[in-house]
């Protein structure tokens, strides 16, 4: 009798391309939903309010509000099933807030995505999403085969790698932010 194959069928950098580019693609479509006025109004006035909050901090500070947000996100990807739903819930916002403050800066929402690929904060944050929702579905095969021992210690690794790659992302994030000119108040 054959023994039942335990790997997960694609190999693992496809998961995590095909996860990338769902992501991305996910993203994309929050850019393009409905706003109208009083969300626009209300959802521009929260993102200002951020701005201003990491403005008063010190750089350290500021990456490290960044780094947690960001990481906490991260985190919760790695629940089985329920990960991989949250996160493109996440692309799904962050694809909404970007529209949102394009349209509050009169900037095509459309724009303003594509300016983030040229960004490497933009890079590093998408593939630790991509690494932990990828970790997700690969955690849940793990427990459908009864084998997690091996996916666990990859898991450990893997949260490693993603807080390392946010870290680097938040710096960058906030260098980018006080080095740029910010709008008169």
């Amino acid at each position: 009798m054959e023994e039942e194959k335990k790997e997960f069928p694609i190999p693992k950098l496809h998961l995590i391309l095909i996860v990338l580019t769902a992501a991305i693609i996910v993203c994309a479509i929050g850019t393009l939903l409905p706003v109208d006025q009083e969300t626009l109004a209300n959802i521009s006035q929260q993102i200002e309010e951020i701005r201003n909050l990491i403005r008063s901090l010190d750089f350290l500070s500021a990456s490290l509000y960044i780094f947690v947000h960001n990481f906490t996100l991260c985190l919760v990807m790695f629940i089985p099933l329920f990960g991989v739903g949250f996160g493109m819930y996440v692309m799904l916002s962050t694809g909404y807030a970007t529209e949102i403050d394009a349209l509050a800066h009169q900037i095509p929402p459309s724009v303003a995505f594509i300016s983030y690929f040229i960004l490497p904060h933009f890079w590093a944050e998408f593939i630790s999403y991509a690494l932990a929702m990828s970790q997700s579905i690969l955690i849940t095969w793990g427990l459908y085969k009864k084998d997690f021992s091996k996916t666990f210690a990859e898991t450990l690794k893997i949260i490693g790698i993603t807080a390392a790659l946010l870290f680097a992302a938040a710096l960058i994030e906030t260098a980018l932010f006080f080095a740029l000119p910010q709008k008169p108040q």
